[in-house]
Formats: C-alpha cells, sequence, structure tokens
C-alpha cells in the first residue's frame, strides 16, 4: 500500500494562561498569536491590573529560534486600542487587551521563531517582575498550547 503524508499546517494556539506579575500586581491571562502576510506575527495580549499600579512599566515581547537566539522584539508601554496606555491609569479588574507585532531581524522568516517571552520590566532600571519564579513567560510556538515560566 502506498500512504500519503498527512497534510499539516502549523496552528499557533491561542494560550489562556492566567499567570500574575510581581507578587499579584498583574496577572496575564492570555496571549494570542496570529501570523500576518508580511513576515510577522500578532500578539494579542490581554493584562489584568489586580492592585493600584504606582509605576509605568514596560512590556517585552522576544522571540527566539530553536536554538535560542533572540531574533525578534517588541518592547514598550503596554498597549490598548493601538496607543500606549500606562500601567497607573489602569483600573482594577479592567482587561488591557493590546495588540503587538513582532518582526523577526534582518531576512530571517517569522517561521524561525520558535518561541517566545512574555514579561514586564522598570524601564529606568531595567528589572524584571517576578513571575512563579522567573522573570518571563515562556510560550512554545511548536508544542501544542504549551505555556510555562522558568527557565
Amino acid at each position: 500500500y502506498n500512504y500519503l503524508a498527512p497534510r499539516t499546517t502549523q496552528v499557533v494556539p491561542d494560550l489562556t494562561i492566567a499567570t500574575d506579575f510581581g507578587g499579584g500586581k498583574v496577572s496575564l491571562l492570555r496571549a494570542d498569536i496570529s501570523p500576518l502576510a508580511s513576515n510577522a506575527l500578532t500578539i494579542t495580549v490581554d493584562f489584568q491590573p489586580l492592585q493600584p499600579l504606582d509605576f509605568d512599566y514596560n512590556v517585552f515581547i522576544h522571540g527566539f529560534d530553536a536554538l535560542g537566539n533572540r531574533i525578534a522584539q517588541w518592547d514598550g508601554q503596554p498597549q490598548r486600542a493601538g496607543e500606549a496606555d500606562p500601567m497607573t491609569t489602569w483600573m482594577i479588574g479592567d482587561i488591557v487587551s493590546g495588540n503587538y507585532v513582532l518582526t523577526p531581524e534582518g531576512d530571517r522568516p517569522i517561521s524561525d521563531v520558535k518561541s517566545m517571552w512574555i514579561g514586564l520590566y522598570n524601564w529606568q532600571t531595567g528589572e524584571r517582575l517576578a513571575v512563579n519564579g522567573d522573570d518571563k513567560v515562556i510560550l512554545s510556538l511548536d508544542a501544542p498550547a504549551a505555556a510555562e515560566t522558568g527557565p
């Protein structure tokens, strides 16, 4: 018998994460990752403040290849409706949904991005907010719905 190889398409899942940064300051609820036609990924991230925030932390989203090399990154103020939305303006319990575009450096194809780190940091000192014993959430784009924290 001749067997046909199954046709597959890489599907990047919508990940429900629900993990807290900074000892319960901000919760990361979801990261929805969608490819764009322009060799980029759109990452829709939902945050929820759990207490009043007295500092405007920045968001970082870094993309890594299979060898662990950072090949794409986005850093800056959290986004809402396409605009910067400083954390000190957030109301407790609001869900702050922002879209972030990740484009690989040089001529690397977006398919080379195999994992992403998402986190929050103090833009003045560079110090990252802790999350589950680490300073980032790691999303695997190769495995079925996988989100982890840790080294």
